[in-house]
């Protein structure tokens, strides 16, 4: 896997406001699964965290996406934006 950081950027900033409108729908049928999202967009559905980060790092070359996981809870809201180098 390449590098991954927490990243302040606009793209991550547009992802993580995409996702916390999507969340009460999300948490309907998907709580605990982990999303991909990228430029504003649900991308797809993951089971676990390395599922979503290997398949973001697959599918997008310039590794700019970001993954979270479906989760009501405070603590589990860690948003992640992989970034190329």
């Amino acid at each position: 896997m390449g590098p991954c950081v927490v990243s302040g950027d606009e793209e991550m900033d547009e992802n993580y406001a995409a996702f916390m409108d999507m969340l009460p729908e999300l948490l309907k049928e998907h709580a605990g699964r982990w999303v991909i999202l990228r430029r504003g967009e649900l991308i797809e559905f993951h089971d676990s965290m390395d599922a979503a980060l290997q398949a973001g790092e697959a599918r997008f070359a310039d590794k700019n996406f970001g993954i979270q996981q479906v989760s009501g809870s405070i603590l589990a809201l860690n948003w992640m934006t992989c970034c190329g180098s």
